[in-house]
C-alpha cells in the first residue's frame, strides 16, 4: 500500500531530519504528512525509491528541504510513472 516508504512522519512540527538515508523500497523515500509544519529535511539522499524522493503532504507549511541529493526515484525516471525524481 501507500503507507510504504523509507519514513512516513504525521502531524510533524518543529523537527529537523539530518542525515537521512533512503534507497530502493517501494514507496518515498521521505514522507511527512497531514498538518506538518516548520521542519527541516537537510543533508539526506533518497535514491531508487518507487514514489518521490521526499514528499511534503497535506502540509501548510512552512518546511525546507536543502542540501539533499534525489536521484533515480519514481520507477527509475520512468515515463508510465506518477513520481518523478525529486521533492513533492
Amino acid at each position: 500500500g501507500w503507507e510504504a516508504g523509507g519514513v512516513k512522519l504525521l502531524r510533524l512540527t518543529d523537527s529537523l531530519i539530518l542525515r537521512h538515508r533512503t534507497f530502493n523500497n517501494a514507496g518515498h523515500g521521505i514522507w511527512i504528512d497531514w498538518a506538518c509544519s516548520r521542519n527541516r529535511i537537510t543533508q539526506s539522499i533518497s535514491v531508487g525509491n518507487r514514489a518521490a524522493g521526499f514528499n511534503i503532504e497535506a502540509s501548510r507549511g512552512p518546511n525546507w528541504v536543502d542540501h539533499c541529493i534525489a536521484a533515480f526515484n519514481g520507477e527509475g525516471g520512468s515515463k508510465t510513472s506518477f513520481w518523478g525524481d525529486g521533492i513533492y
